[in-house]
């Protein structure tokens, strides 16, 4: 919201600038190829911890993570929800977000 000269609030609306953005100078090679890109981002899908590891030291501003919660529950056959060694693979894959992160950034995670 935005305080109009009348002294009103009214809506205002997020304006993006549109510009191609090249998400591979960000990744090591061999550079994993994106799921799915836009102007806007890069989403790619896969483990973590095959992923992770290609991209450059400090270069991510937000990390969104959202990790099974070992609880046994049914995701299919691409998810491992009840690991043995479940706080260690936590471990490894909050230290390999926090390597890909810039200084003063952010991870949020649903745990």
């Amino acid at each position: 919201m935005a305080v109009h000269a009348n002294g009103r609030l009214r809506q205002t609306t997020l304006k993006l600038a549109r510009s191609s953005f090249d998400y591979r100078p960000l990744l090591r090679n061999p550079a994993p190829a994106a799921y799915h890109a836009t102007e806007l981002g890069a989403l790619f899908e896969g483990d973590c911890l095959d992923l992770l590891p290609s991209v450059q030291d400090e270069v991510i501003d937000t990390v969104f993570a959202d990790p099974p919660f070992n609880l046994g529950k049914e995701y299919g056959d691409r998810t491992n929800d009840l690991r043995p060694d479940y706080l260690e693979w936590c471990s490894r894959w909050l230290a390999e977000c926090a390597r890909i992160l810039r200084i003063d950034r952010e991870i949020t995670s649903v745990l």
